[in-house]
């Protein structure tokens, strides 16, 4: 059994185990690449007898005044070939799937030593999922893990305590159970009680992310005074509809 290795500049190898990897900017991804020319159902790599197939599944909607749209050519692979989904570019083997043992899975999901973390880190696949999970990590191995194209990898930062704040809410809207549900989001809340940090995001993001049924209760209190009115009543309608039920 062979599994897709991604390479890509500045990050550590990342395995998947197929026989489709699914790429794009939409939930349920293995690939994450949040960009305009990226749709959220973008391509898949499936595995055939011939080798590594990049298949095209959307055509991205071009975004005014943003990039041009780089739509992905349906093909088979050349192993040393380089491709690219939105700004991100790869490279792809098959290979046999990584090698960590038990004990290394369990150091990187538990260890407290930075330069043992590292070192595991560097080896990408799942040991760096399993640092991502770890709230023993460094802020900096943490940041990383939410910053890297892999989905599992800002899945477990997204839900880690130990996720620097800025790093955490970059995640917010794709992973809005885990962000919810991160502890460190009360102490961010008691710092500035409307997020605003999160400003950056439309007034429809935050809304969407308002909207997920993982916020508490007392968050959405919170939201009821925002200083953006269409956010306050947003806040205002979710308490109202949670009153109801």
């Amino acid at each position: 059994m062979h599994a897709v290795w991604l390479f890509s500049l500045d990050f550590p190898p990342m395995s998947y185990t197929g026989p489709r990897i699914h790429l794009g900017r939409g939930p349920a991804r293995d690939i994450l690449v949040d960009h305009p020319t990226v749709a959220r159902h973008h391509a898949t790599l499936e595995i055939l007898p011939e080798g590594l197939f990049l298949r095209a599944i959307e055509a991205p909607e071009p975004v005014l005044g943003g990039p041009p749209v780089a739509p992905v050519q349906s093909r088979l692979l050349d192993p040393h070939e380089e491709w690219a989904i939105g700004p991100v570019r790869f490279r792809s083997r098959l290979m046999p799937p990584p090698e960590a043992s038990p004990e290394e899975l369990t150091q990187a999901r538990s260890s407290e030593d930075p330069a043992l973390l590292t070192s595991l880190a560097a080896r990408g696949g799942d040991l760096l999922r399993a640092v991502a999970c770890n709230p023993r990590a460094p802020a900096s191995l943490l940041a990383r893990c939410a910053s890297i194209w892999d989905a599992a990898c800002q899945r477990g930062a997204a839900a880690n305590p130990a996720t620097p704040g800025a790093s955490l809410l970059s995640l917010a809207l794709r992973f809005p159970a885990e962000f919810w549900s991160n502890p460190q989001v009360d102490f961010l809340l008691l710092e500035d009680p409307s997020l605003s940090a999160l400003s950056a995001l439309s007034s429809y993001d935050l809304c969407s992310l308002l909207a997920s049924p993982a916020i508490p209760e007392a968050h959405l209190h919170l939201f009821a005074a925002h200083p953006t009115e269409v956010v306050r009543e947003f806040a205002l309608r979710a308490l109202s509809l949670r009153s109801v039920a």
